[in-house]
């Protein structure tokens, strides 16, 4: 059943039948009529919504993107604004923050104060700890940041890179099912560029990367998407397990060395990048734990406290 959607944005589509990436057209703002049909690019995949009559479409969260609310004034992406942040971006992207327990020395559970004095500390730690490595907050930065993003799509690193995403978005939607929009959105845009990168017979490469992250870009900048963003991330300290501890610490080596093996002159800022976020899952465990041990003791008081009031 077709039905109107109004976009904020361009939006790049791509030809309906095969999802050929060496074709595609941009469509501007505007009220489009459009109706679903079959994933192009994965079979059994999500529906993509074309334009009826016409056949250009793109997957359907990339329309939700640039629907679901104006874009924010001033929230278009300048790499300059996102240098500071881009262990954030790490994180949001493949870092997993595991709640182990059984791992660390505990405390004695009754010694509150202590517990909240040492937890007040290491939550202090981790909000500044991009200060200790300066060269997050170099000019390097922002070379290392647009090296990133073509690196992340390569043969070896986007199997590693998906794993350790789509173990996290798992158990995220559990907690926030309002969250699937944006996970869809960021797959869908993971997957076209992943092939942009990769289909044969693409003529002009870089012009269609280019273009997409583009299109990234702006479908992340509109409020909806920036509101989301903030709450997947803060979600993660708190959705992750043991078993998915390694794989991460193995994709942010592995990363560190792709980064280093294709430009030498960022192997500085790719092992500060690699040590920053290591440490952050390691004060992260620990955080989670001392929160873990105070849930302990509060919840003996308060089942005391409703036992006394009857």
């Amino acid at each position: 059943m077709p039905r109107t959607i109004k976009i904020h944005e361009p939006l790049v589509l791509f030809p309906v039948d095969t999802g050929d990436l060496t074709k595609h057209n941009i469509v501007p703002r505007g009220e489009y009529q459009v109706e679903p049909v079959p994933n192009p690019i994965k079979k059994g995949g999500p529906p993509w919504l074309r334009i009826v009559g016409e056949p250009w479409a793109n997957a359907e969260a990339c329309w939700k993107a640039v629907n679901a609310a104006d874009l924010k004034s001033g929230a278009i992406f300048h790499p300059r604004s996102q240098a500071p942040g881009i262990v954030l971006a790490l994180l949001c992207a493949s870092l997993f923050i595991p709640a182990l327990v059984s791992s660390l020395p505990k405390k004695p559970l009754a010694d509150v104060p202590a517990l909240k004095m040492e937890l007040a500390g290491l939550v202090n730690e981790l909000d500044n700890l991009t200060n200790h490595y300066p060269l997050l907050l170099s000019e390097t930065q922002k070379a290392y940041q647009h090296r990133y993003q073509d690196v992340i799509y390569s043969l070896d690193i986007y199997p590693r890179y998906k794993t350790v995403q789509q173990t996290l978005q798992r158990e995220i939607l559990v907690q926030r099912p309002d969250l699937e929009n944006y996970v869809a959105t960021i797959n869908a845009l993971d997957e076209q560029l992943y092939r942009a990168w990769h289909d044969w017979g693409v003529t002009n490469r870089p012009a269609l990367v280019a273009g997409l992250q583009q299109q990234k870009a702006r479908l992340l900048s509109t409020d909806l998407m920036l509101q989301q963003r903030k709450a997947y991330g803060a979600l993660q300290l708190s959705t992750a397990t043991e078993a998915t501890t390694n794989p991460c610490l193995e994709f942010n080596e592995r990363l560190e060395r792709e980064i280093g093996d294709t430009d030498g002159s960022l192997e500085d800022v790719a092992r500060q990048n690699r040590d920053c976020a290591d440490r952050a899952i390691k004060l992260a465990v620990k955080i989670n734990l001392l929160r873990a041990q105070l849930a302990n003791v509060k919840k003996p008081a308060k089942l005391f406290q409703t036992a006394g009031s009857t």
